[in-house]
């Protein structure tokens, strides 16, 4: 029997979500979008990560991560999840360079004192950020000029699912669709929803449950995990009259993948022909705002336009998840109407063992923050 390390007010207690979050910050790293996201100069992303909101720019190619509040009267610096432009507040004009540093302040000459002192105390609160192929994780940062100075590094961090997110980032082609849910439930619900299969046959029995992923092949590195899985003998001999169509393709699956990056970071593949990256962003104790995007496989050098085949199966795998999304949407919102009124929680599966893992490390990582005080 397997008993669960989180209890009812994890997911509706403010004051431990606050907890959490901060815990979180000091202890992981976290995904915060690609790098082909923010290519070419002042691109930028932001992303929530529970009451912080963080820009990632490029500054003529050199990728940093800041706090999204200006220094000056505090009004967030990006107010849209992506675009392109320089660091700019749009209060009052203030402009930033790479260092965080406020470079451009207008009538600059009505401050009293405004000596380089002063402009070194108001550069933005700067943020740790390293790359694994295209993908960018970001780490609240205790000294922005000594990057190495905290332990462990995202490859340490990530372990041998280093290599496995290397490979991974390596074999994403086109990008073929983004969808972006608000999800009126705490995020850890919404996470350990994807990590068990034992809802499907009651959640997704018209969608999911027709691939025929089963079993408990469960891995676990640290406070990551993945579930492989083979498939339903039809759906395997309907992708096998496709296969020639992604000949080239560098990941080749026997059957369904997903990945838990935690903390909240997923990838899922069925046969490597595409694949499913998704983020579970904090915005609230309630409230998870879940992007998921959708990648077709690199095929051969990358510069293969994708046929009607693939445009086809592109589409099929789009209404396929928007309806999966869709039915983990409505439970996950309901099982937090439930953990807003429940006394205890009981008992887990064998089929929730990645479930359980994930609340034992989010339980271990709020003790060790609460034991530094």
């Amino acid at each position: 029997m397997l008993s669960p390390s989180l209890e009812p007010p994890d997911y509706t207690d403010p004051e431990r979500f606050r907890d959490e979050q901060a815990a979180l910050r000091a202890h992981t790293w976290l995904y915060a979008g690609l790098a082909t996201d923010v290519a070419a100069h002042n691109d930028y992303v932001t992303i929530d990560v529970g009451d912080r909101s963080i820009v990632v720019q490029n500054f003529k190619g050199e990728l940093r991560a800041f706090v999204n509040t200006c220094t000056h009267r505090l009004s967030r610096l990006r107010a849209c999840r992506t675009g392109s432009g320089p660091l700019r507040c749009p209060y009052h004009g203030w402009t930033f360079d790479a260092e965080g540093l406020p470079v451009g302040i207008p009538h600059r000459q009505t401050f009293p004192i405004l000596d380089d002192a002063v402009v070194r105390s108001l550069a933005l609160e700067r943020w740790e950020l390293e790359l694994c192929g295209d993908f960018i994780f970001v780490r609240e940062g205790v000294d922005p000029s000594v990057p190495s100075s905290r332990s462990p590094s995202l490859r340490d961090y990530l372990g041998s699912y280093f290599e496995r997110l290397l490979t991974i980032s390596s074999a994403l082609g086109a990008p073929v669709e983004r969808n972006e849910l608000t999800i009126r439930a705490n995020w850890k619900i919404c996470v350990e929803n994807t990590l068990e299969s034992y809802h499907v046959d009651v959640i997704h029995p018209e969608t999911f449950k027709r691939l025929g992923a089963s079993g408990r092949a469960f891995e676990f590195e640290g406070a990551h995990s993945a579930w492989e899985s083979p498939l339903d003998a039809k759906v395997t001999a309907s992708f096998k009259r496709l296969e020639k169509q992604f000949v080239g393709r560098s990941v080749e699956t026997s059957g369904y993948s997903h990945t838990l990056v935690f903390p909240a970071m997923t990838i899922a593949t069925s046969f490597g022909a595409s694949f499913s990256i998704q983020s579970f962003e904090a915005v609230s104790v309630n409230e998870t705002r879940f992007v998921s995007r959708i990648f077709l496989a690199r095929l051969g050098d990358g510069d293969v336009e994708p046929s009607p085949v693939h445009r086809a199966f592109s589409e099929s795998v789009i209404a396929f998840n928007r309806d999966v999304f869709e039915e983990d949407r409505v439970i996950c919102e309901q099982v937090q109407l439930g953990a807003a009124q429940a006394r205890r929680m009981v008992v887990l599966s064998e089929l929730e063992a990645r479930v359980g893992a994930f609340q034992a490390t989010i339980a271990n990582l709020k003790a060790r923050s609460a034991a530094r005080g």
